[in-house]
């Protein structure tokens, strides 16, 4: 028996897609998440549809053209559920993996170019965030930005973080 895949921690905003029951193409948007601190993996979303509200969940199975998944995924007839375009998917293992494209390997480049300023003793991460982004603007258009931020941040020294 196989095991489940399915779609890892999406963000507020994210648009998903379903086909419904008239043969049309339906989406919604995340309006809502609710996840543990240690575990993000599991999580719940609320969905505002047309008609209203839905619920999607980390521990699904997408299997059907009928059920929730991430705007873009494409089914795969081999293993009978939905992946992101252009996964690989590992049939021993029971994973997929995506390549990174060449337009994420340039922003990534493109990221390790650019030098981040340090957060400052005490200062709130909204302040500092909004500094890094005026002292370096090409952050906005780089699609890694919130990575390397939230990189930046976490790794502050404990002096810091209690000053």
């Amino acid at each position: 028996m196989s095991k489940a895949i399915g779609f890892p921690r999406p963000n507020i905003l994210d648009i998903m897609e379903r086909v419904s029951l008239d043969g049309q193409i339906e989406e919604a948007l995340i309006l809502s998440m609710k996840y543990h601190v240690e575990d993000r993996s599991h999580w719940n979303a609320v969905l505002v549809t047309r008609n209203g509200f839905e619920f999607v969940a980390h521990q699904r199975e997408f299997r059907s053209k009928h059920d929730w998944r991430p705007k873009g995924w494409e089914y795969n007839r081999k293993i009978n559920a939905f992946l992101p375009p252009d996964a690989v998917y590992d049939t021993e293992s029971q994973t997929y993996s995506v390549p990174e494209t060449s337009a994420e390997k340039k922003a990534a480049a493109d990221l390790a170019v650019i030098e981040i300023v340090a957060p400052a003793i005490g200062e709130k991460y909204m302040a500092w965030r909004a500094r890094a982004y005026k002292a370096a603007p090409e952050l906005k258009s780089n699609p890694k930005a919130g990575d390397a931020l939230a990189h930046a941040w976490k790794s502050r020294t404990e002096a810091d973080i209690l000053a």
